[in-house]
């Protein structure tokens, strides 16, 4: 995805991209970030963390990054952690700085925007990506130099800048403001009044077991298979574990995509409505490219329109999907009724 070199996309009223918008297509700088989605894979990242998410850690709890005290707006993220940031992008900007340490300045870039971000009053956060510690969101965001920015408000990437640092920030943070303020995203991170944390956020943090760390640095390398293996062996012991059995639903997602030729199987769905395994490969696809609706509706025309075997295979992938979504997505209640219509 190529950034703007110092603007942001403005507040304009026109139509989001359509859901078949091409990853990694340049972002039009005349669209606001609404139009944004789809335009780089931040869904998968969300799914990888799965595990970390249910585990109750705040946002940059396992990220890198100095020691010391930060301040509050001041998150340290890597590849585990990054889904904890888009999730924060829900209430509050987030401001993604990313750099490498065999860049040299690149870090000292980043870090020049603290006082910078600082001056916002808590509207905005800033998440400091190391490309060491976050090889997965650098590829995601298809960086082609570092530093570079990022903004995310509601999961949704605006791009910022890359390589050499704007000048402007007073106005690309008045433009990030005011579309925060037209989706909704308008809280502020309070001031613990020292720059440090305080009260709960002091307690130690919950940490993942060797198995959950050896199970997410088996989906870090692609191996997902041995992620998988790892998961069940969680669930052997802890049945009832929800993170582990995300997590696998997430192993088992990446491993049936890893390597597929997914623009086939599109075509292939596209020409015969019961070529089963095309149709559950693009819906696999779909939620993982963030168009979970899309993926929903195929599922469920594909099971009201069919029976035997093709019928439950496709009624358990879609409850797979169901819980790797997560129950509080808006388009799985919509889902789960029309599935109870499709079956009954």
């Amino acid at each position: 995805m190529s950034m703007n070199h110092g603007a942001v996309p403005s507040s304009s009223s026109r139509r989001p991209a359509a859901s078949g918008q091409a990853s990694g297509a340049p972002a039009d700088p005349g669209l606001s970030s609404a139009a944004l989605r789809g335009a780089v894979d931040l869904s998968a990242l969300a799914n990888r963390s799965a595990a970390q998410q249910a585990s109750g850690q705040q946002p940059g709890a396992a990220g890198g990054g100095e020691g010391g005290r930060k301040p509050r707006f001041v998150v340290d993220v890597n590849d585990a952690s990054f889904e904890q940031l888009m999730q924060l992008s829900g209430q509050v900007i987030c401001l993604v700085g990313l750099y490498a340490d065999q860049v040299p300045g690149s870090q000292e870039a980043i870090d020049a925007l603290v006082p910078l971000v600082a001056k916002q009053n808590g509207r905005i956060a800033l998440g400091r990506v190391r490309g060491e510690d976050a090889p997965s969101v650098f590829q995601a965001f298809q960086l082609q130099a570092v530093p570079a920015a990022v903004a995310l408000i509601k999961g949704q990437p605006v791009p910022i800048f890359q390589g050499n640092p704007p000048q402007d920030w007073d106005s690309i943070f008045a433009q990030l403001i005011q579309l925060g303020d037209e989706h909704g995203v308008t809280e502020s991170i309070p001031d613990s009044g020292d720059g440090g944390e305080d009260g709960d956020e002091d307690a130690p943090e919950p940490q993942l077991s060797a198995e959950e760390q050896a199970a997410l640095d088996a989906i870090g390398r692609e191996d997902y298979a041995e992620a998988e293996r790892l998961y069940d062996s969680i669930l052997a012991n802890s049945p009832a574990d929800e993170a582990a059995k995300q997590g696998r639903l997430n192993a088992q997602l990446l491993g049936r995509l890893h390597g597929a030729d997914v623009s086939a199987a599109r075509g292939r769905a596209a020409a015969d409505q019961d070529d089963l395994e095309a149709q559950l490969l693009v819906a696999d696809a779909d939620v993982t490219n963030g168009h979970v609706e899309d993926a929903l509706t195929r599922l469920i025309r594909f099971i009201a329109s069919h029976g035997g075997e093709d019928r439950e295979a496709a009624r358990a992938r879609i409850v797979d999907l169901f819980t790797l979504i997560g129950g509080d997505h808006p388009a799985v209640g919509e889902a789960r009724r029309k599935l109870a219509a499709a079956l009954f």
